[in-house]
């Protein structure tokens, strides 16, 4: 598989070409996003605005000098305060870039433990701020100059300082006992569930299979997700998979009809039908257009 990033929908620019690097950063504005999640690292820095941002279930406070990473399939979404604008550094790579340097074990192992042993975000204050703002702002103007001589490795190393000055700042954190994150409003059973469908919404997912994985009816099962993610069950595990094909047809060679069973659909005629409702175009139209675009091979 030729790995490319999948951007989001409101990123500008393509995904890299052949030779390129893995890694993109913008500032983007906005007051909220809905959930989601995806295959890289994500690596954010808060400039303006304040609000909450929730990760796996759990509510982190946002506010300038706020610095967060998700890693892979890690499941968030944002809520500014009273619908203001939050202004940020976005900055997504593979996490595969970072790997080269015999060095890099001594701390990118730790990376592995954001969610869980160590805190997803964390306010920076002060210099510490400031210094790591600088990080981000050396990034963005990396990412811009394509022609500048050793580029991808003044990437590499800028990014990696500042996943190890956050891994520093984290660890401290969690010596000094800190308060925990508060657990965000609602039945915890979300969560499960979603994680579940988030695992598994590549197999034969049904509504009585959850239900059964929770010992709940399907029924609830079903209002949570009307309710949580304004989506009925279905239109959810639709959404996934046509997440998941629309990348695999723009970063892949494999036939149509076998990315709709890789993405979960039983039939072609099924994952077709869903397809053009979601995006707008055939699964075809879409490969092509897209192969059409500058940047991607």
């Amino acid at each position: 598989m030729n790995k490319k990033l999948e951007h989001y929908e409101f990123m500008e620019g393509s995904s890299p070409g052949e030779g390129q690097l893995p890694f993109y950063i913008g500032i983007h504005a906005y007051p909220t996003t809905v959930l989601n999640y995806h295959s890289f690292v994500e690596l954010t820095y808060i400039l303006d605005g304040s609000g909450y941002q929730s990760i796996n279930g759990v509510l982190h406070r946002m506010e300038p000098g706020t610095i967060s990473i998700l890693p892979p399939y890690h499941i968030h979404q944002m809520t500014s305060d009273n619908g203001c604008v939050i202004r940020k550094y976005c900055c997504l790579f593979d996490m595969n870039i970072l790997l080269g340097s015999p060095h890099a074990s001594e701390w990118s192992e730790q990376l592995y433990q954001i969610g869980t042993a160590l805190p997803s975000s964390i306010s920076f204050r002060g210099e510490e701020a400031a210094l790591m703002k600088d990080l981000f702002a050396r990034l963005l103007t990396e990412y811009h100059n394509t022609e500048l001589r050793g580029r991808n490795q003044m990437i590499c190393n800028k990014l990696s300082e500042a996943l190890i000055l956050f891994l520093r700042t984290a660890a401290a954190a969690v010596e000094l006992a800190p308060t925990p994150n508060e657990q965000e409003e609602g039945n915890p059973l979300f969560w499960t569930a979603l994680h579940y469908v988030h695992a598994h919404y590549t197999e034969r997912l049904t509504l009585d299979r959850v239900a059964k994985y929770l010992h709940i009816s399907e029924t609830y099962v079903s209002r949570m997700f009307r309710e949580r993610t304004g989506r009925s069950f279905l239109e959810y595990v639709h959404q996934l998979r046509i997440d998941s094909a629309a990348s695999m047809l723009i970063t892949t060679d494999r036939t149509i009809m076998d990315i709709a069973f890789d993405t979960g659909f039983e039939s072609p005629r099924t994952f077709y039908r869903v397809f053009k409702a979601i995006r707008g175009q055939s699964p075809k139209e879409y490969r092509n257009a897209k192969l059409c675009r500058p940047g991607l091979s």
